[in-house]
């Protein structure tokens, strides 16, 4: 018997599923809609907040973490910026690519509480939060410049 296509589709979704379950903690989904009151994250009076969320398991987060640096570099607003790294110690080369992010600060969130609270999913994960602490952006890196932009 042959497997149709579309249950090929359904069995690699799955087993991606499965082992991005087996894999521990992952990285978003739909951030809050105000900064989180129990954050212990660091966020900045008077002007934007950016957040990465990166976990150094993940083969994509160096690339991500590039590309945030890309932006921030090329950027007329000076927003705070941290990079938050999901893990339980300093992740090593990732740690070391973050520090390239011009002005942004490198943060380690052991267990991935914080990750919790700003519902980040997955790596590169992005929120920007105005002076108020509001939402104004979640998701990846790719439309961040015209965040920024604003």
């Amino acid at each position: 018997m042959q497997v149709g296509t579309n249950a090929r589709k359904v069995a690699a979704v799955l087993v991606a599923c499965g082992l991005s379950a087996l894999s521990g903690q992952t990285l978003g989904a739909s951030a809050t809609e105000s900064w989180p009151t129990a954050s212990t994250l660091p966020r900045a009076e008077g002007k934007a907040t950016v957040l990465m969320f990166v976990q150094s398991t993940d083969p994509r987060s160096e690339a991500k973490v590039a590309q945030l640096a890309a932006i921030v570099a090329t950027s007329h607003q000076h927003p705070f910026v941290a990079v938050v790294h999901v893990a339980d110690s300093q992740p090593g080369a990732l740690w070391d690519a973050s520090g390239k992010v011009p002005h942004a600060a490198r943060l380690l969130d052991k267990g991935g509480v914080e990750a919790h609270r700003f519902n980040a999913t997955e790596t590169g994960f992005v929120v920007v939060y105005d002076a108020r602490g509001a939402l104004e952006y979640a998701g990846n890196a790719d439309q961040l410049f015209g965040v920024l932009a604003r």
